[in-house]
């Protein structure tokens, strides 16, 4: 005859989460400003102002500070190394279009993409195709990085000239709109 066996079970021992405090998250996701700088929109119809930083962990990032025309966008911050595996996700030496930074902001307006794909031709990460109307052909970003880095360390002042921590200089259409943005709700 079969006996029916029990298992003991000892309690889970107390084990603590390591939750991170508000002030260290704020650390991980906040940007220190290395550059601000201005840049036409793809249209040629605004002009933009522009942030590159870096955040706790040493990653560029950069962001979009005002623009001189009506469209709204999202002034969050977006990694570069985000950036850098959208283009990637395209095989090498193929144009691209700004299309493929639209999974890093959906819920937001669709004019972030434009802006922050003009920041990338002026910062020399893409550039206009010669063979292939309204497509871009992608550069490595290594001066791009470079100047990152040079810029971490103080050994450099941004590429307009500006030091680190003066503004751009706005057209003064810029300086007299409001700010539109339209930060995306987490639902």
């Amino acid at each position: 005859m079969k006996t029916a066996s029990t298992k003991t079970t000892k309690p889970a021992k107390n084990t603590t989460v390591a939750v991170p405090t508000l002030a260290e998250k704020s650390a991980e996701t906040a940007a220190r400003v290395l550059k601000r700088g201005t840049c036409q929109t793809l249209s040629k119809k605004s002009t933009i102002c522009f942030e590159i930083g870096v955040d706790g962990r040493g990653d560029a990032q950069l962001h979009v500070v005002d623009n001189s025309g009506g469209g709204s966008f999202s002034d969050d911050w977006v990694r570069f190394k985000d950036i850098q595996a959208a283009l990637d996700r395209a095989p090498k030496g193929t144009p691209v279009t700004s299309y493929l930074l639209n999974p890093l902001f959906r819920g937001v307006s669709q004019n972030t993409v434009g802006f922050i794909w003009a920041v990338l031709v002026k910062e020399g990460i893409v550039v206009p195709s010669a063979t292939t109307k309204r497509r871009y052909d992608r550069l490595e970003p290594t001066a791009f990085l470079a100047q990152v880095r040079e810029l971490m360390e103080g050994k450099t002042t941004s590429a307009a000239g500006e030091k680190k921590s003066q503004k751009p200089v706005v057209p003064k259409a810029v300086a007299s709109k409001p700010k539109k943005s339209n930060k995306a709700t987490k639902t």
